[in-house]
């Protein structure tokens, strides 16, 4: 841990310093965008069936709240990376747009209407919240993507990822069925 935390306050004033700061970028990131949130969404598809009422959602806020923690942690190392490449470019615009849903997400959580007092603005709140969560997904996954290309040129393990995010998706979209619409 003091080595993760280290490397996350120290100046990007050396290559070697340069090249931990963007590994552990890439580490943070995965682990927000390609762990946490991904699980936290099946857990909201198919959480409710398969653990008691209040676990499930206590189990998806937490890995929500997780991936936003990793995903801030990664936000200020990107910083302290910067570059000037065109395809560096395209990776942090996408990536400030992921941050701003993701930290948009846990201030819609919290403003959601009773069911029983509101039930067409919490039908409206369901909606904004998930599928604005699918958004960040897809954006997020798209950025780690091309944040392993900058990488790993070669893209093998590009090519490795989009295999697993592919596998992935088609589970996800599989317990989620029709209700994705």
């Amino acid at each position: 841990m003091g080595t993760v935390v280290s490397t996350l306050l120290a100046p990007a004033s050396s290559l070697a310093i340069r090249e931990s700061k963007k590994t552990l970028h890439g580490a943070l990131m995965i682990w927000a965008w390609g762990v946490f949130i991904p699980s936290g969404m099946l857990l909201a598809s198919i959480g409710k069936e398969t653990f008691s009422q209040g676990i499930w959602f206590k189990l998806h806020r937490a890995l929500g709240v997780g991936a936003a923690v990793l995903g801030t942690a990664g936000l200020i190392t990107a910083r302290q990376i910067g570059s000037g490449a065109a395809q560096a470019s395209t990776h942090r615009l996408t990536g400030y747009l992921v941050s701003l849903i993701a930290l948009a997400q846990p201030i819609i959580a919290t403003n959601r209407p009773d069911p029983k007092k509101d039930p067409e603005g919490r039908a409206a709140w369901f909606a904004l919240h998930k599928y604005l969560a699918w958004l960040g997904l897809l954006l997020g996954l798209y950025n780690i993507r091309t944040g392993l290309q900058m990488w790993d040129p070669k893209e093998s393990l590009s090519l490795m990822y989009s295999s697993g995010i592919v596998a992935a998706g088609t589970v996800v979209a599989t317990w989620n069925g029709a209700a994705l619409m």
